[in-house]
């Protein structure tokens, strides 16, 4: 049921309708007093019992955005085959004609230092990396670690 009325007047609207008035005979002064203080109150009594519980997130899927990531130690890399080197042999300690060797077999050749990945630039540029985290029942998230509370209600909701 969608209400287009705050709670304030929602209640308003039930007490009068409790005590009998209508539009052919509407609230005395006192009664019209009654019903709006107590109509106030009671709304002000929710709203303020409604922020101070604490709710819990049971199950929530959400767009997440990695903002760093680093690795603890450097990364070892392979020499692909097609990587070569000019050499000039001295056969008899005499320079002969340069030649092209393949360093073939240059598994663990190189050295990459670890990595520092930021959102705003890093090793290779800006790290970009999406995802969705995920709370459920089954989430190693340790329980009551997130929090929902209601921190102000609607403009004229009230």
């Amino acid at each position: 049921m969608i209400y287009s009325k705050s709670l304030t007047e929602q209640l308003k609207q039930a007490f009068a309708n409790l005590i009998g008035g209508s539009s052919t005979e509407p609230l005395n002064e006192t009664q019209q007093q009654a019903v709006n203080q107590i109509s106030e109150d009671i709304a002000d009594g929710i709203e303020q019992f409604l922020m101070d519980q604490t709710f819990e997130i049971t199950e929530m899927v959400c767009d997440t955005e990695l903002e760093s990531l680093r690795s603890t130690s450097t990364l070892s890399g392979d020499i692909l085959p097609q990587v070569t080197s000019t050499d000039v042999p001295f056969p008899g300690g005499v320079g002969g004609v340069p030649i092209t060797i393949p360093l073939n077999g240059g598994l663990g050749g190189v050295k990459i230092p670890a990595l520092k990945l930021n959102i705003d630039g890093g090793q290779g540029g800006n790290l970009v990396a999406k995802g969705n985290a995920s709370i459920n029942a089954s989430s190693d998230t340790p329980r009551n670690s997130s929090k929902v509370e209601l921190l102000v209600t609607k403009q004229g909701s009230k």
